[in-house]
């Protein structure tokens, strides 16, 4: 887990709940649109990390 996972994770599991909530019966292109989101998500926590990682070692 990355330092974001641990301090964002209920905040992760809101977001899972109203994803489900709006979009859990609209299908296919809701669970594609889901996937590239989260892709999106896991490289702007990977470039967060790095910078956060990156001014902690200062």
């Amino acid at each position: 887990m990355t330092i974001l996972d641990i301090t964002l994770q209920p905040v992760y599991d809101f977001l899972a709940g109203l994803w489900e909530m709006l979009f859990g019966s609209a299908g296919t292109w809701a669970d594609e649109l889901y996937v590239i989101l989260n892709q999106i998500w896991d490289i702007f926590q990977n470039i967060f990390t790095f910078i956060i990682h990156e001014l902690t070692i200062i």
